[in-house]
């Protein structure tokens, strides 16, 4: 018995140790999977990121162009006001200095005119006091001669002296009037002068402006030509770095395809050590049972030879059922999402503990639900995603390899209490008439987005959008049921159906699936 016991340990630990090398083996795969994948929807986000870089580089280059010819613009204009300005300012000091000349021609004019005034004046003074002297001296020879003749030299003398005074006068106001015209004169000519200048100059400037216009433009051309030039050379540039990127994720590429190589070498390597460890184990079960037979011959040990018989076969269905356990974990379980597309939320990849190999002659409890480990971060996010069952093929009920020819049912009632984190499960889900999922009936809930579909392995699944996605070629879902044969419906399916539940699937007896009554039905 104490050798049983050790054999029994031992074979136990070292299958422990290969389940858990093919365990580790089987998520170092499927992590290295995932990485490629997130690797290349990083490039291809990376290559999306460039082009819409690019893109906007282009806009702004455009926009600086447009700012810059507007800028441009603005300058031409600025100088052109600037030089408008300089003309004005100096066509004001022009019309500062006609006026000055004016106002100096006029105050001459004026001064003349007093001059002249004054000078009549004086001479006016002067006459009437000749005159006063010479009627005094008139009057002291009239007083001399006759009276008569004394009066007619008087009033000819006066006569003369107001027609001489006319004349100064007359000669005075033509000599103002033609000062007047020719003053006039002076200013209409100077006036139509400035403005000839200026039409000249306005022309000029005109011309100018047309000409340095004409080699802006062509200078802008010319600028443009060189600009288009560098961009294609710089385009040229990146498109030589991508394609090296390509190359580099080509050669990546490679070297991933012979790490996956090696990783298959190694588990082919493990596939021997379980082969040798299992011709070893056989070999020691019959060293072990002739053993047994000399332990009983030469100790002459009451126990019989049923009980012995008994004994060595449920170590054997413990062997044989850790055979099959090790046997189901040399493919590792397919990830949530397919390969290719990364999608928000933790990644669930579920592997069971496996309970120990119980006697054949012990009662068997009944399942409460097999808790899983899973490789996702420990915080919970808002929404979880699909999560694939694993369960080892050597725990899993035959199937009856006879078709089950079934009508569907129209409605499928199914029952379910809420999980946190999981959209509500339980309603009716209506059949789909067209439609069907890997060669079953495919049913739609009436309210949300949740299929019942039959998944690639046999089982019966309520997805969400991930499995519509998929059409429905997956092995994903928020509850599954124990495989069923083929054709068979899902209020037939038997055993407990499995929740998703906090990372882990849990049995849960109370999940109900069955056909609403009154309504055609496959049985419930």
């Amino acid at each position: 018995m104490v050798l049983e016991q050790q054999s029994k340990v031992a074979s136990e630990r070292q299958t422990q140790e290969l389940e858990a090398m093919a365990k580790e083996r089987a998520q170092h795969f499927a992590l290295l999977k995932s990485r490629i994948d997130r690797v290349e929807a990083a490039e291809l986000d990376l290559t999306r990121h460039m082009e819409q870089m690019n893109a906007a580089v282009g806009e702004l280059k455009a926009q600086v162009k447009k700012l810059e010819a507007q800028q441009e613009g603005l300058q031409k204009q600025g100088a052109e006001i600037r030089s408008q300005s300089a003309l004005l300012s100096k066509l004001q000091s022009k019309v500062k200095e006609v006026e000055d000349e004016v106002q100096k021609a006029a105050a001459g004019l004026h001064q003349e005119t007093a001059s002249r005034e004054k000078a009549v004046e004086e001479a006016w003074r002067k006459n009437k006091q000749d005159l006063q002297t010479e009627m005094t001296k008139l009057e002291q020879k009239m007083a001399k001669l006759t009276s008569d003749s004394v009066a007619t030299n008087k009033a000819d003398m006066l006569h003369e002296i107001s027609n001489q005074v006319g004349q100064v006068q007359q000669e005075n106001a033509t000599g103002l009037k033609k000062l007047e015209t020719s003053l006039k004169q002076n200013i209409s000519a100077s006036q139509t002068y400035v403005q000839q200048q200026l039409n000249t100059q306005l022309q000029d400037m005109q011309h100018n402006l047309q000409e340095f216009l004409r080699k802006q433009d062509a200078a802008l051309q010319q600028r443009f030509q060189k600009e288009l030039e560098a961009h294609a050379a710089s385009v040229k540039q990146h498109q030589d770095a991508l394609s090296g990127k390509l190359e580099s994720i080509n050669a990546g590429q490679v070297a991933v395809g012979r790490t996956l190589q090696k990783t298959g070498q190694d588990l082919q390597v493990c596939q021997e050590t379980q082969a040798t460890f299992r011709d070893t184990v056989e070999r020691r079960i019959g060293e072990l049972s002739v053993d047994f037979q000399k332990v009983k011959v030469s100790q002459q040990v009451a126990l019989s030879q049923e009980k012995i018989t008994s004994e060595i076969r449920s170590l054997r269905e413990g062997i044989d059922s850790i055979k099959l356990s090790v046997d189901a974990e040399k493919a590792p379980s397919r990830p949530c999402s397919p390969s290719g597309e990364v999608r928000p939320g933790p990644l669930l990849r579920p592997l069971y503990v496996r309970p120990a190999p119980v006697a054949a002659v012990a009662a068997a409890p009944p399942w409460q639900g097999v808790r899983v480990r899973s490789i996702s971060p420990t915080s919970r996010a808002p929404v979880l995603q699909h999560a694939q069952p694993a369960v080892p093929a050597g725990f899993l009920p035959p199937a009856s390899p006879e078709q089950v020819e079934q009508k569907p049912a129209e409605v499928i009632s199914i029952s379910c209490h809420s999980i946190p984190g999981v959209p509500v499960i339980s309603g009716d889900y209506h059949l789909v008439s067209g439609e069907t999922a890997n060669g079953m009936p495919l049913w739609k809930h009436t309210t949300s987005d949740l299929w019942l579909y039959c998944g690639t392995n046999r089982r019966w699944f309520v997805g969400g959008h991930d499995a519509k996605d998929w059409k429905f070629r997956c092995e994903a879902g928020f509850i599954y049921s124990e495989p069923v044969p083929n054709g068979a419906m899902p209020d037939r399916a038997v055993g407990t159906w499995a929740r998703f539940q906090g990372g882990i699937f849990l049995a849960d007896p109370s999940i109900t699936v069955k056909a609403l009554p009154g309504l055609p039905d496959s049985g419930n």
